[in-house]
């Protein structure tokens, strides 16, 4: 997947974070005329959704400087909040030095534990223990950015462009126009908990945890459709998930019954296909689960998280346990 389709705009989001000049803001700095050092977004394309609040919690963001070496710390995991209309940034304001190139890295949301995260000098970004449990309103999106190698005499606002580290997935159910009630909705075999690394080579994830059928925290609540609530159910809301390469024991188990049965219909549906045995981070996947006719058919739709790529469909896999 290109760097495009991972690459969010933060404007739409907080538009108001700074005025859309080019340079610092202006300050007295330690050379007189210094100008100060100030984040914004690019505004290259739309952004897309973080979380329930959007970016409330505000980011976190890191410095060096230096010459040969870039060694010196500016920033050290300050946080980047919004006030009134305006964001602004803890510690005290600092001022860009002429002569001197910095590297600047950031980390959203602002909200992780200080034990959990690292980032040096040499732009390696460390997440430990991140938790994606969380669904719907809970979900927290993991975002990382970096502008490097900027000029202390240009003194310009520090760009930043924030990449998804997790995909998106939902699952919608649908009944093609007859009563059911699901009495059973459960995801597994996916991970949810694990400690990102990052670094110029790129992203990877380790010491992972993967729930089980019985142990998993992605478990939907009871559902009957009908004419009221237009035969169709969200089933957990917005999951953010730790990209996987490897889908082989990703399920869906759903159970649920006709009007009139007494007996539920447990389907164990597969995650892992020939179009899609992967997800990877700045995706979006959109399972539909089809009730109709006896069977369950399966549609996802695969795309960027801000952009539309393709949809791929297998369907009518009577997989009655």
């Amino acid at each position: 997947m290109s760097k495009i389709g991972r690459r969010i705009n933060l404007s739409a989001i907080i538009a108001s974070l700074f005025a859309a000049s080019c340079t610092a803001i202006e300050g007295n700095g330690p050379n007189g005329n210094s100008l100060a050092i100030s984040f914004t977004p690019r505004t290259e394309s739309r952004a897309a959704v973080s979380t329930a609040n959007d970016m409330s919690e505000g980011f976190r963001a890191w410095g060096w400087y230096g010459t040969d070496q870039i060694t010196n710390n500016v920033f050290d995991g300050v946080t980047v909040s919004q006030s009134g209309n305006v964001w602004t940034y803890t510690g005290g304001t600092q001022y860009w030095l002429p002569g001197y190139t910095y590297n600047f890295h950031a980390l959203y949301p602002s909200t992780l534990p200080d034990e959990n995260v690292t980032i040096t000098a040499d732009g390696t970004i460390t997440v430990k223990s991140f938790d994606c449990s969380g669904t719907g309103t809970n979900a927290v999106d993991l975002m990382t950015a970096s502008r490097l190698a900027m000029n202390g005499t240009a003194a310009e606002q520090v760009a930043f462009t924030f990449f998804h580290e997790l995909a998106w997935v939902k699952f919608t159910v649908k009944s093609e126009n007859a009563v059911a009630t699901i009495n059973s909705f459960k995801v597994y075999g996916v991970k949810y908990k694990g400690t990102l690394s990052k670094n110029d080579q790129g992203s990877t994830w380790d010491q992972t945890t993967i729930c089980s059928t019985d142990d998993t925290p992605f478990v939907g609540e009871t559902f009957e459709f009908n004419t009221t609530n237009g035969w169709e159910k969200d089933m957990l809301g917005d999951m953010l998930l730790i990209p996987d390469s490897d889908l082989t024991n990703a399920h869906v188990e759903i159970a649920y019954h006709y009007q009139g049965e007494t007996t539920d219909r447990t389907y164990v549906v597969d995650l892992n296909t020939s179009t899609t045995s992967q997800w990877e981070a700045g995706k979006s996947y959109n399972y539909t689960l089809t009730i109709k006719g006896g069977t369950l058919s399966i549609t996802v739709n695969v795309v960027d998280w801000t952009t539309q790529e393709t949809s791929v469909s297998w369907g009518d896999e009577d997989k009655n346990q």
